[in-house]
């Protein structure tokens, strides 16, 4: 019988609770999907790095948990309130405590089963994007995998029941403490319009504007975390109170039109909204800041294959080194198409050096300029099918990144000649095309004078540069490191030390990515590569996930408490209210309703957002503008947003309908 009831219940309910039926369906589609990546062959074997951040998903997915954990536990807490009235009647007709209790639990786990089948169906589509997304990502080639990991769904399984678990236990000591006289008249209690604790309200507000002051400074980190915390409870929790106190006081605003209504809609919840607001706002200012992270570090793909123009690099610290192993070992294997071992010489002064650190491009330069052969150079062009260039006598080139061939562009309209070999040069041009700069061919920018001119300098260190046969992987890195010696915690602190080279390591001062063997799909670059989209996709994961679960929040209880507002909006009809108006009204509600818990985040995460792609635009060699991330950011979360609202102004529009 309570089976059949509860199936009852379940139809019967199904409107007001749809939202959270399909949020709790994609997050659980989401969570298979990237579950099924874990156990992925194919995703796993893409990469020779992927395996390694199986541990960061893990990470990923138990951050979802907790969210999803916690949305599970507010709406299970949130029907049992709005259904304490049939629940009384549940026991005034005879039934149970504990049959009351397993009802409930009936309905959980009928609703938690629909989701997990349909989560785990949607998801294995879900996973084929992602496959899709990841191939392309990497350069593979895509085909049709119907790959269906029973593990994965079992991950999923236990995930969904470990929540299920912990919201009964909760549920049944909140049922067995029921009482019918409180059960059948909740529904009709209103919250006081009087505000409580208003002095509290005002200081808190007040502090949470200082917290936001501080916020904003250079304070330490966690300092900063601190104090967006503080300033987003108290602003809502504070603000609430505020805002409804000057309204009732504001007579003229108040009778004007019908803001009294929508003013009384929203004064009937305002003592216990201030906490779920600041809540929804921390979700979103999460939201918002890790998607514009993610998104500018998706475009770091792009920076990622310039770092590795050529085939292979050989860096050696040993001005006389001829890498004869290594090569001799590429020759045995018939990897080596063209090849060239050559030297890289050290400038007497850090001229170019200081025109970057005067416009504070800050990364890991040497201590001196670094020059090469011009002979070598075309050697080099010529590899990468470029045309070879020629120097008169006393003429420089200078190479360099693309996102500071700028700052020497000015630098040479006030300096038409440099000092070189205690005579001076003229500037020839500026290159800028990929050319290995992170630590190999200079560190940002190199130098090319005549053969003559450079022999005269002290050789900085060793380089050797080989075009192949057939595609490197990370196998040939792995093999090289028998032929090349390889140190990295030499290589990232011979700066620190005195007497020695200073090795720089190029512009990337946020993503340190250098290597003495760099191969191209292989090695640091095929690490980073895998980092990159393992990280990106988990967090645009969850914060789909944080911005679904609060804006489900928002519409299942406009949703449900539609049902006693439909009495409202009938009064209003026969008070000569027309359709248009009424449309009007529910749209005005619904828009304070879903746009405070956005205000604060948009805000808090456009100024945190500006400050770190400006710390990523100056520490990497992207170039674009400073603001581009947060802007796509903002438009997708605008675009999650609109569809919630306007299904829940929809469907609010439906169940107020006046018959």
């Amino acid at each position: 019988m309570l089976t059949k009831l509860a199936v009852r219940n379940i139809k019967r309910s199904i409107n007001d609770y749809l939202l959270y039926v399909i949020t709790i369906t994609l997050i659980l589609s989401l969570m298979f999907a990237f579950n099924s990546m874990m156990f992925s062959d194919l995703i796993l074997n893409m990469n020779a790095h992927m395996a390694d951040y199986k541990m960061l998903l893990i990470l990923f997915s138990v951050i979802v948990l907790i969210v999803v954990a916690w949305l599970v536990n507010y709406m299970t807490k949130f029907m049992l309130e709005k259904r304490s009235r049939e629940f009384g009647t549940y026991l005034i007709l005879g039934m149970e405590n504990k049959d009351v209790s397993k009802l409930f639990f009936y309905e959980n786990v009928i609703f938690g089963v629909i989701a997990l089948v349909l989560g785990c169906f949607i998801g294995s589509f879900v996973f084929q994007g992602l496959v899709i997304i990841v191939t392309a990502f990497f350069g593979k080639e895509y085909s049709l995998n119907a790959e269906f990991s029973v593990y994965a769904m079992l991950l999923t399984i236990v995930y969904y029941f470990l929540i299920e678990i912990l919201v009964v236990f909760r549920n049944n000591r909140y049922l067995k403490k029921l009482k019918i006289h409180d059960l059948m008249n909740a529904d009709k209690v209103n919250e006081q319009v009087q505000v409580k604790h208003v002095t509290r309200n005002v200081i808190l507000f007040v502090l949470s504007l200082v917290a936001g002051v501080i916020a904003c400074t250079k304070a330490p980190i966690i300092v900063v975390i601190i104090c967006i915390i503080f300033f987003i409870y108290g602003f809502y929790i504070g603000i609430s109170g505020i805002l409804v106190l000057l309204v009732s006081k504001t007579k003229h605003f108040k009778y004007k039109k019908m803001y009294v209504f929508l003013f009384r809609q929203l004064a009937s919840k305002i003592n216990t909204m201030g906490f779920t607001m600041g809540t929804l706002a921390m979700l979103f200012t999460l939201a918002l800041l890790s998607s514009n992270y993610a998104i500018g570090l998706s475009s770091y793909k792009a920076e990622i294959e310039k770092y590795a123009p050529f085939d292979i690099c050989l860096t050696d610290l040993d001005a006389g080194e001829d890498f004869s192993k290594a090569r001799e070992m590429l020759k045995k294997d018939g990897w080596v198409k063209n090849e060239l071992v050559y030297s890289i010489y050290q400038g007497e002064h850090d001229t170019l050096r200081k025109v970057l650190k005067d416009n504070q491009v800050f990364g890991g330069y040497f201590k001196y300029d670094t020059y090469m052969k011009v002979s070598d150079y075309n050697v080099l062009r010529g590899f990468l099918g470029l045309e070879e260039i020629s120097l008169k006598e006393k003429e420089y080139v200078i190479h360099c990144v693309a996102s500071i061939s700028g700052y020497y562009e000015e630098w040479l309209q006030a300096n038409s000649q440099m000092e070189i070999c205690h005579e001076q040069y003229k500037c020839q041009g500026i290159y800028d095309e990929d050319f290995a700069q992170n630590g190999q061919n200079g560190a940002g920018y190199v130098v090319v004078v005549p053969d003559h001119v450079a022999e005269q300098m002290k050789v900085y260190y060793s380089q050797y540069t080989c075009q192949t046969l057939k595609e490197t992987d990370n196998n040939l890195y792995e093999e090289l490191k028998s032929y090349v010696s390889q140190d990295a915690e030499y290589w990232s602190t011979s700066a620190e030390r005195e007497g020695e080279l200073d090795h720089g390591m190029g512009l990337d001062s946020m993503y340190a990515i250098f290597d003495n063997i760099m191969v191209k799909n292989g090695g640091l670059v095929s690490e980073v590569e895998a980092a990159i989209i393992t990280v990106v996709s988990s967090i645009f994961y969850v914060a789909l996930v944080f911005i679904c679960v609060a804006l489900t929040i928002l519409a299942v209880q406009q949703l449900s408490d539609s049902t006693k507002y439909k009495y409202r909006y009938r009064v209003l009809h026969h008070m000569g209210v027309d359709d248009r108006q009424r449309a009007k009204l529910i749209w005005k509600q619904l828009l304070i309703y879903f746009g405070g818990p956005i205000l604060i985040p948009v805000l808090i995460s456009m100024i945190l957002s500006l400050k770190l792609n400006h710390m990523l635009l100056t520490g990497t060699q992207i170039q674009t503008g400073n603001y581009l991330f947060f802007t796509v950011a903002l438009v997708l979360f605008l675009l999650v947003y609109s569809i919630y609202f306007s299904v829940t102004y929809l469907c609010f529009k439906r169940n107020v309908e006046v018959e």
